[in-house]
């Protein structure tokens, strides 16, 4: 596919692109749980269903409160990642998206 959000969504020759990986492969790596916020869009009895907060860029992470957003679809069995695309630090070479907040689903 050719999401160009992250490092793991497309293929890149450079060996110096600098990007983090998009809000689903962030979540899966497992690196910013501390930092992450599961909602769930359904009505189910002790689950989070909505998100008020501020949601901050990875990478402003040592200060941040949020950093991923992970929105549960049981319906449709379908996750959605929301970050915030800053282009900036480790992430100024994003290519798509750039400072934007983007969804990203699996």
């Amino acid at each position: 596919y050719k999401d160009q959000t992250g490092m793991m969504g497309y293929s890149y020759g450079q060996s110096d692109t600098i990007m983090c990986f998009n809000g689903a492969k962030s979540w899966q790596s497992g690196w910013y749980v501390d930092k992450e916020v599961t909602v769930n869009s359904a009505a189910i009895s002790g689950a989070v269903s909505c998100f008020d907060g501020d949601l901050h860029v990875i990478v402003d992470y040592p200060t941040a409160t949020t950093v991923l957003l992970k929105v549960q679809d049981d319906a449709n069995s379908v996750d959605y990642y929301v970050n915030f695309n800053a282009k900036k630090g480790i992430n100024s070479g994003t290519r798509e998206g750039g400072n934007q907040v983007t969804t990203t689903s699996k």
